[in-house]
């Protein structure tokens, strides 16, 4: 069976594109956007060896003592991007994932793909974030 996060980081080589090998089953890539000027991802593959990733994206901004804000701006989001879910962790972040199974011999563009989607929709939402936060 292929191993995705092998097959993944070949790809970014060849197209260039800068990741991290974070842990045995999880690489980082990190974009900048228009609104943000780092959005780092990661990509989690399957221990198991299953043709599935979990794409996340966290600590986009605190909502901590407007948790209830963030609840409601979360369902926003989701409602409007059907891509990426957003909710808020233990610690009001609020965070950015999708989770996809792939095709072994294709995860390289795949994942690319779902990176690249991630950090257009994180970063197009953050000032919707920062608008419901700040006013």
């Amino acid at each position: 069976m292929a191993n995705c996060k092998q097959i993944c980081m070949e790809y970014m080589r060849r197209e260039k594109i800068r990741y991290e090998d974070v842990r045995e089953h999880v690489i980082k890539i990190t974009y900048k956007g228009e609104n943000l000027t780092s959005i780092p991802v990661f990509v989690y593959f399957d221990e198991e060896g299953d043709p599935i990733v979990s794409v996340k994206c966290w600590n986009i901004i605190n909502f901590a003592n407007h948790v209830a804000l963030g609840y409601e701006v979360c369902n926003g989001l989701n409602e409007k991007y059907r891509w990426v879910k957003f909710y808020i962790d233990g610690d009001a972040d609020i965070v950015a994932e999708v989770d996809a199974f792939v095709d072994e011999q294709g995860c390289g563009p795949e994942c690319t793909a779902l990176v690249r989607r991630m950090v257009s929709i994180v970063d197009e939402a953050y000032s919707v974030l920062m608008k419901a936060l700040w006013g």
